[in-house]
C-alpha cells in the first residue's frame, strides 16, 4: 500500500470544487500545507493555503511570492494566507515541490498577520524564556 506523506511547506494539486462566494476554489489548484506535521502525519484533515498566479496584489501582507523557478512551479505565484482552509486529504491528488526554505519565516509570518496572534506568540515566547530562565538560572 502506498501512502503519502503530507509536511509542512509542501506544495501540492488539489481538488477544491464545491466553494461558496469569494472562497478560492476549482477542479485541479495548486496549495501549500500549512499545518503542523505532526497533525499533517495523524490526522484525515490537513490545512492548506491557496496558491494564484495573479500577481496584482503583492503588496498585501499575507501574500507571499514564490519565484516558480525556485520553487519548482509553471509559473510565479503568490501564497494567499488569508485563504486559509482545512481539507480532506483525499482532496490532495499530486505532490508538486516544496517552498524554498527561505521563505519559510515569511510564511509563518504572513500566517500570524492572517489569524492576528503575532503578539500572542511574542508574549508566549517571551513567557516561556523567563521559565527557562527562572528554572535554570535561579
Amino acid at each position: 500500500m502506498i501512502t503519502n506523506e503530507y509536511k509542512k511547506f509542501d506544495i501540492w494539486m488539489a481538488d477544491l470544487s464545491g466553494v461558496v462566494g469569494s472562497e478560492q476554489g476549482g477542479s485541479c489548484r495548486p496549495v501549500l500545507i500549512v499545518s503542523n506535521n505532526v497533525g499533517n502525519k495523524f490526522s484525515p484533515v490537513v490545512t492548506i493555503a491557496v496558491l494564484t498566479s495573479r500577481l496584482d496584489k503583492t503588496s498585501i501582507p499575507t501574500h507571499v511570492f514564490l519565484d516558480a523557478q525556485l520553487n519548482g512551479l509553471d509559473r510565479d505565484s503568490l501564497i494567499m494566507l488569508e485563504q486559509l482552509r482545512t481539507v480532506d486529504k483525499n482532496r490532495l491528488f499530486m505532490k508538486v515541490s516544496r517552498v524554498h526554505p527561505s521563505l519559510e519565516k515569511e510564511i509563518n509570518k504572513a500566517i500570524k498577520i492572517s489569524l492576528d496572534t503575532e503578539d500572542e506568540i511574542t508574549y508566549f515566547e517571551r513567557g516561556c524564556s523567563q521559565i527557562v530562565n527562572n528554572l535554570c538560572f535561579a
